[in-house]
């Protein structure tokens, strides 16, 4: 697996290593490796390091591969 790769959860009884198939392959990882997909969200891997601004708060810097959790109603202007 690598970031941004979604995967389905099937064992989180230990709260540190969670169980789950990807792919058809079954395998253990480190829960804190992974975050929950809600509907209308899908992982974003960054390209290149950008900031991005909504106008009021300021910047944020985000990294080359970060990977982000994206609602596909979100809007933002991104400046490189």
């Amino acid at each position: 697996m690598r970031a941004g790769c979604t995967l389905t959860v099937t064992d989180t009884s230990d709260p540190d290593w969670w169980q789950g198939k990807y792919h058809g392959r079954l395998g253990w990882f480190p829960s804190k490796y992974v975050t929950k997909l809600f509907p209308g969200e899908r992982p974003l891997q960054i390209t290149h390091t950008i900031q991005v601004g909504d106008g009021d708060n300021g910047l944020i810097k985000l990294l080359k591969d970060q990977v982000l959790n994206c609602n596909l109603h979100m809007h933002s202007t991104i400046y490189s």
